[in-house]
């Protein structure tokens, strides 16, 4: 009996995924094989611990994963997909933004105006593959500008969801460092200045005075108890606020 082209990619999948060789490997490609299934503009694997006001996020580059992770551990609460497996810990179907929310309610939150507007009208899919308690859970979200995910492939992620939940369970969990202090804008200053930009150079980047580049400068070193642009690097670095 022959199988359906959505059943055969999902299979490829599989094995390209079982075929990783590492955690890194893992890390390093999963979300492009996963592109290759469902397309979106970003796809990031997140774990979140809402209980202690931490996030990880892998996936895209070391600086957005880092405004998405400070992101999610201050604002992830809010998010009413994250609600929605909350609500109904058992079923951990995939969830599309318009099936738990409209776009208005969606783009009223605090995660959306802090992380996600960038990206303009974001259309978002969740697949949660671990929920260890309320609060504290691992998955993958897949953001779309455009069109919405479609119903078709929906149903690709509801075949796509048992491969990740049973590779992924051979992981060992992750834990999240603290990052809830950290605001995503100040994470994208930390990162210009982990690179050696002045602060004028910093301002000319992100489209502000040099003297809103100091404040910010002045909250970090409050957060990361420094009073130097070295150590605060140092210690975003030990945090996991910063690549190594």
């Amino acid at each position: 009996m022959s199988i359906g082209p959505k059943a055969a990619a999902v299979i490829d999948l599989a094995h390209d995924l079982e075929a990783l060789s590492g955690a890194a490997e893992y890390d390093a490609q999963a979300a492009r094989l996963l592109g290759g299934v469902l397309p979106a503009d970003e796809i990031i694997w997140a774990r979140v611990d809402f209980i202690a006001g931490t996030a990880i996020v892998r996936g895209a580059t070391p600086e957005v994963n880092g405004v998405r992770a400070a992101g999610l551990a201050r604002f992830g609460h809010t998010h009413q997909g994250v609600r929605s497996y909350e609500q109904s810990p058992t079923d951990r179907s995939p969830r599309r933004m318009s099936d738990v929310a409209s776009q208005e309610q969606w783009h009223a939150t605090a995660l959306y105006q802090e992380v996600y507007r960038e990206l303009g009208r974001a259309h978002q899919l969740g697949l949660m593959t671990r929920m260890a308690a309320l609060g504290i859970g691992e998955g993958w979200t897949f953001t779309r500008t455009g069109s919405d995910f479609t119903d078709r492939e929906l149903e690709v992620a509801q075949r796509v969801l048992p491969v990740l939940i049973a590779l992924e369970a051979r992981r060992p969990v992750v834990q999240a460092q603290p990052s809830a202090t950290v605001k995503p804008r100040e994470l994208v200053l930390l990162t210009h200045l982990a690179e050696g930009h002045t602060a004028r150079s910093i301002g000319h980047r992100m489209g502000i005075t040099e003297r809103t580049v100091r404040k910010h400068l002045g909250d970090l070193y409050v957060v990361l108890r420094c009073n130097d642009r070295l150590v605060a690097v140092q210690r975003a670095k030990d945090l996991g606020l910063l690549p190594r």
